[in-house]
């Protein structure tokens, strides 16, 4: 959602200003600042795949120490 409202302009009714007869919000990085989704969306994503693999990788160590226990067992 950030993305598509970067570079976004908005534009007010006479029924929508304010008392000092501006419009609240002109901009679509203002409705980011204003909900404070105005970060790093790249960093974000980046942290999501590195979680992915270590969690990818935690799985894997476990159903490998699972099934060497298991063939110790067999023995």
């Amino acid at each position: 959602m950030t993305v598509s409202l970067r570079g976004v302009n908005f534009y007010c009714t006479p029924d929508q200003l304010s008392s000092d007869g501006t419009c609240p919000i002109t901009t679509g990085e203002q409705v980011l600042q204003l909900y404070n989704l105005d970060v790093d969306t790249l960093a974000y994503a980046l942290g999501m795949v590195a979680c992915l693999f270590i969690y990818r990788l935690i799985a894997y160590a476990l159903l490998k120490l699972k099934l060497m226990h298991w063939q110790l067992k067999k023995a």
